[in-house]
């Protein structure tokens, strides 16, 4: 009887923490190119009027490198708290 031997890939992520920007606008970004590949992602955000496209292609480039290096399969952006606002006092 041949023995099966599995093999575990770790999951390796790209994140970017403390984007100055908001989520939502982040996530209509990302949602044009969820799906694509990379050459066609990377020309949609050359492409795209958004001032988070810059970082997302950041997070992006930085997932190419890891899935070459690791098999990374996850690219997240987290967007910073929203600014505190303070009322001037007396």
């Amino acid at each position: 009887m041949a023995k099966t031997q599995e093999t575990t890939i770790s999951e390796v992520r790209a994140q970017a923490k403390w984007v100055h920007c908001s989520a939502r606008k982040a996530r209509l970004v990302l949602d044009t190119i969820r799906g694509r590949g990379v050459p066609e992602a990377r020309t949609v955000l050359a492409f795209s009027t958004r001032d988070v496209r810059r970082e997302i292609d950041k997070v992006l480039r930085s997932a190419v490198a890891n899935a070459e290096a690791n098999h990374a399969s996850t690219a997240t952006i987290w967007s910073s708290p929203p600014a505190m606002r303070t009322k001037a006092r007396a």
